[in-house]
């Protein structure tokens, strides 16, 4: 509930910020119980501010929402978990962030396939960092293995994994 809270809810400020009183109050959690939530989130999807006044998520947005992230040089291989039911569309048209604001994209082809199980039978395609590099796309470093872009297309995708 935090995570939908953060990240498709208007709660969120401009720069996606709630304030942590205003979050624990809409989830009946405890300060205590909120911290726990962020602490103990595996995948690195939240960020308390400098003063604890604020949280956010760091990427999964569907809301508009300025994380003034920075472009910055990813890995030369990074991957995209998906489920093989999209195959055929992402091979035709690429990948597109859908609902979301990005495109996720993975630093481990381990990450790539939990995310690919979460919406079927997974698959794990290789995505052409240095040559969407060379033609001007951007990357943005969320946290922890995690990587966004706006789309990609297909001719930068390769299929690694049946």
């Amino acid at each position: 509930m935090v995570a939908y809270l953060l990240r498709h809810s208007q709660l969120p400020d401009h720069h996606g910020w709630v304030e942590v009183e205003r979050l624990i109050s809409e989830l009946y959690l405890t300060l205590e119980e909120l911290v726990q939530v962020i602490a103990n989130d595996t995948k690195g999807r939240f960020e308390l501010s400098e003063d604890n006044f604020s949280v956010r998520a760091l990427y999964g947005h569907s809301i508009e929402v300025d994380l003034e992230l920075e472009p910055s040089t990813p890995p030369t291989t990074l991957y995209h978990g998906t489920a093989t039911k999209s195959l055929a569309s992402i091979m035709r048209e690429g990948i597109r962030p859908r609902s979301r604001r990005f495109v996720h994209l993975s630093e481990s082809i381990e990450g790539a396939l939990e995310v690919g199980s979460r919406h079927g039978q997974p698959i794990v395609l290789k995505i052409a960092t240095p040559a969407m590099l060379t033609h001007g796309h951007k990357f943005y470093h969320a946290q922890q293995g995690i990587w966004l872009t706006d789309s990609i297309a297909s001719e930068y995708v390769s299929i690694i994994s049946p």
